[in-house]
This record gives C-alpha cells, structure tokens and sequence, in this order.
C-alpha cells in the first residue's frame, strides 16, 4: 500500500488556496480479512495527515494558521495551542 506524499510543486493557490491539497490525506484503507496487509487479521491503514505540519511553510500548514483570537483569553493572554489542540493529524495513539 502506497500514499503518495505531494510534491511542493504541487501546491497552487489556483487549486487548494496556499496549501496542501486534502485529497489523499483524508482516505482509509479497511482489510477485513487482513490478506492485504498479511498481518494475520483484519486491519485499518491511514495516511499521516499531520504530514509536514509546522514543516515547510510553503506547503502552507502550521499552528500559525490558527487565528491569533482563537488562540487568546478574554484577559489578553495566550492559550497554548498544546491545551486546546494536543495532537495534529487525523490519529494518533
């Protein structure tokens, strides 16, 4: 089983406004009987969503997409992102 990861070259803000496209990051592979995978039962197979996220700013994914009002209290001060947001990606475990 292979994602394809996109090449940066790929993003075009005529397409996916400035950033990476979803299309192959939003998919999931089921092998009910586990003969795809060969791991002797059924199982699940998804890509890494969180891939390059605070990486290359080009591909345009990062923390610093969240607007600053989302991440600030009534008081003025920051909400670290790690409370409100733990972990990127679709799954992790």
């Amino acid at each position: 089983m292979i994602f394809f990861l996109l090449f940066i070259r790929q993003v075009n803000p005529s397409d996916c406004v400035d950033m990476d496209c979803d299309a192959m990051k939003k998919l999931m592979f089921h092998d009910t009987d586990g003969s795809t995978m060969d791991i002797g039962g059924p199982g699940t197979i998804i890509p890494d969503s969180a891939f390059e996220w605070n990486g290359d700013p080009r591909r345009g994914l990062g923390d610093y997409r969240i607007p600053k009002t989302m991440l600030t209290r009534l008081d003025g001060s920051r909400i670290p992102i790690e409370d409100v947001a733990p972990n990127q990606g679709r799954s992790k475990y």
